[in-house]
């Protein structure tokens, strides 16, 4: 498994959960398990009418008709088929924070299988975006998922950026250091100015998982734990922000994945029975063992990511004292019709 240089160079925001459902689904397309054995992964059933996610009616192309508009996400200048280009959202989330908490969508992504170019990509929504939400107003898009989950969180990318989004997937943070303990733990470079970072959260994923913290006591490469390697993932206040926690993020998903390629066939069945309980999604087994295979097939080694809004389409602002991310919501409507149907890299102008 490689990853491109465009998924290493990009600043492509909260990636870390996806690290997780990017290998379970990599696991599942393998045919690693019996399909009885899916059953673990908790479906949660949602409307599916157009009007409960939030689809607006799709015009058909000029001299067409509407069967042959397109029925993926964003209405592309020509009909896109189903079987070619379809988009599945990925939410991770920080389910039990606190007691009695309900969760919000920190990792926000869209995740498009393009058999038409035979690519995968995922196209990153960043959380502290100041969107529209139905009967919230205008506030972060992160807050979607906490005030109406999955179902609510469709809907508002639906209705925000053009979008025809019916599934979604979702981890929690908890869940992926299980992921990561699962496969033996990662290997990784930890500075001296890091180690602080990481000790001081170590304890908030410990009380979630109900487990004793083990402390970093030193720097240098050294292999981490589950809960160590998510809390590596989430450090922000150490280099330049988020950009210097994409690197981290991207470091620990190939270290992920290096593992995994090291863990070799035999050891996938019970690598994914530890992983599935973790997943919630709105897709059924069969939905989801499809969803893998089209995935291998659209060449699932060389992911494209994407940032969405573009750097140069938005702006830090605080509004009522609360600081949100705004942006030209046309432009990034247009950016990633382009980048999913178009297969172009968008430029912001």
């Amino acid at each position: 498994m490689s990853i491109s240089k465009s998924l290493r160079k990009s600043y492509s925001g909260r990636v870390l959960a996806s690290i997780g459902l990017i290998l379970i689904l990599i696991l599942i397309g393998t045919g690693a398990l019996a399909y009885a054995e899916l059953s673990k992964i908790k479906v949660t059933q949602i409307s599916r009418t157009d009007e409960a996610l939030g689809i607006k009616p799709q015009p058909p192309a000029e001299g067409g008709n509407p069967d042959n508009s397109s029925t993926n996400g964003f209405p592309a200048p020509e009909p896109v088929a189903s079987s070619e280009i379809r988009n599945i959202a990925l939410f991770g989330v920080d389910t039990g924070r606190l007691a009695n908490d309900v969760p919000h969508s920190d990792t926000i992504m869209i995740l498009t299988v393009d058999q038409k170019h035979n690519k995968i990509k995922l196209s990153s929504i960043m959380r502290d975006s100041y969107i529209e939400i139905e009967g919230r107003g205008k506030t972060k898009i992160t807050e979607a998922y906490t005030y109406g989950g999955p179902q609510l969180a469709l809907k508002t990318l639906n209705q925000n950026f053009d979008l025809n989004i019916r599934d979604f997937i979702t981890v929690d943070f908890v869940g992926l250091s299980r992921i990561i303990d699962a496969v033996g733990g990662v290997e990784l470079e930890v500075k001296t100015a890091e180690i602080p970072e990481i000790n001081k959260y170590l304890n908030e994923v410990a009380q979630m998982r109900k487990e004793r913290a083990v402390f970093l006591k030193k720097a240098g490469v050294q292999k981490l734990n589950g809960m160590q390697a998510v809390t590596y993932a989430r450090i922000r206040n150490v280099g330049n922000g988020d950009f210097t926690r994409v690197d981290r993020q991207n470091k620990v998903l190939n270290a992920l994945a290096k593992r995994v390629k090291e863990l070799g066939p035999a050891k996938y069945p019970a690598l994914l029975d530890q992983c599935l309980p973790y997943v919630e999604t709105s897709m059924s087994p069969l939905e989801l063992t499809r969803l893998s295979k089209d995935m291998i097939s659209a060449g699932l080694d060389t992911p494209e990511w994407q940032r969405f809004p573009l750097d140069g389409q938005s702006k830090g602002e605080m509004i009522k004292g609360i600081w949100y991310l705004t942006f030209d919501l046309d432009a990034a409507k247009e950016q990633m019709r382009r980048f999913m149907y178009e297969d172009l890299i968008p430029v912001s102008k």
